[in-house]
């Protein structure tokens, strides 16, 4: 089956004539029963208008989850095409373009193999549905399609983004919240997946890493988001807040000349011992330092052992030297990698109600630069009841103890 293209011009031309009329008078399909049919050979399909593929581009289609889809929509449509749910199409610039129903037009192709292979025709006739109205409002549309394969984050955040920024019928982020049945907040947090790299965004569809896990390691290393939550995927087997915690903690460590041994729930940080590197002051000062292994001092002299006016004395040791101060504990840490389970559940049982509160209640601050809004210098504004302080300073309390237990630790060893 060939599918044609086309190309977005900047304004659409939308047909004024119907979609039965339009398909009858090409020969292509029309009336049966209560709704219309068509040829899908004679189906077209605007590049860019699928959102699904965000992130991965034809990729997408080689997801195993999707691929298992695509196959129950051809054996579906190789049984039984004209009970298969009706494609949304609109005619469109002279043609018949997909508005909803691009898993099952992909699926077409694959049922008409399994059709070969029994000896039967190719699928020459499909439902269809007639979708009128702008590109804005299909965009919105498709977003709300009901095929049975959900669509990923980024693919939302991308139809979003353009509907925010369409041309003929802009939406500001209140009515995309309404027409989403979400909050303001998380529309905005998508429209800042759209400014993802399209490397991180790959990471999200294929469920490397949670979307909101994503922006935070974006906001705060933005040169190297990749590559950290990529170790973490390789690491640990999944990128998880925590997860990527340690990768970070270990990148820390390494800067700092520290070392983390983990116990599994709590991890460790010893620094690396000055000495290691510390051969004999005294030899080095006489001018020879001995070069056989394991020899902690040099001998004064030339490279013998009891070397020139030595008179065979036992060389004096080198005081060892001072161990540097350890840092600041408290800033070689973060929060994901030190807390155990019990901890975190007294932590997340105090403060998850107020954290969800402020998600959903804090009012919006917008930040206005020369006349356009900056969704990453936006502040949120909340006014907490006593109760709910009580249970954040509880859940700070609980982190506090455990912080000073572990200092405590690491200044005995």
């Amino acid at each position: 089956m060939t599918t044609a293209t086309l190309a977005t011009p900047a304004k659409t031309k939308n047909e004024n004539v119907s979609l039965r009329t339009f398909l009858e008078k090409n020969g292509i399909g029309g009336r049966l029963g209560n709704g219309l049919v068509m040829d899908p050979t004679h189906l077209n399909i605007i590049p860019g208008f699928n959102t699904r593929t965000a992130g991965l581009g034809e990729a997408y289609w080689e997801l195993p989850e999707v691929k298992d889809h695509l196959a129950r929509l051809a054996q579906q449509y190789a049984d039984s095409p004209l009970e298969m749910a009706a494609m949304v199409v609109q005619v469109r610039d002279g043609q018949v373009v997909i508005r909803q129903g691009h898993c099952r037009h992909r699926a077409i192709p694959l049922a008409n193999k399994i059709r070969e292979e029994r000896g039967e025709g190719p699928v020459d006739k499909i439902r269809v549905d007639e979708f009128r109205g702008s590109d804005g409002k299909a965009e919105l549309f498709n977003l709300k399609g009901n095929d049975q394969l959900p669509v990923s984050i980024v693919a939302q955040a991308e139809s979003l983004y353009r509907l925010h920024n369409d041309s003929e019928e802009p939406m500001s982020i209140e009515e995309l919240a309404e027409a989403r049945k979400v909050s303001v907040t998380h529309v905005r947090k998508l429209l800042k997946v759209h400014t993802a790299p399209e490397a991180l965004k790959g990471l999200v569809v294929k469920g490397v890493v949670a979307y909101y896990a994503a922006l935070d390691v974006m906001e705060k290393h933005p040169d190297n988001c990749v590559a950290i939550i990529q170790e973490a995927y390789d690491k640990f087997g999944k990128a998880t807040d925590k997860t990527i915690g340690q990768v970070l903690l270990a990148q820390r460590a390494g800067e700092n000349g520290t070392s983390g041994e983990s116990d599994g729930n709590v991890t460790t940080i010893t620094a690396t011992d000055a000495g290691n590197a510390s051969n004999s002051t005294a030899g080095a000062a006489a001018g020879a330092v001995d070069g056989s292994a394991g020899n902690e001092a040099g001998v004064a002299g030339g490279g013998s052992e009891e070397g020139a006016g030595s008179d065979n004395t036992e060389p004096t040791p080198t005081p060892a030297p001072k161990r540097e101060p350890k840092q600041n504990f408290k800033t070689q840490l973060s929060v994901f990698d030190v807390l155990p389970k019990k901890i975190s559940k007294e932590i997340v049982d105090n403060s998850l109600e107020v954290i969800n509160r402020i998600v959903v209640d804090a009012k919006e601050i917008p930040f206005m630069e020369d006349g356009a809004e900056v969704l990453t210098k936006a502040q949120y504004q909340l006014t907490l009841t006593y109760e709910e302080f009580v249970q954040l300073t509880a859940a700070k309390d609980s982190y506090d103890k455990h912080l000073e237990k572990i200092q405590k630790k690491n200044t005995e060893q």
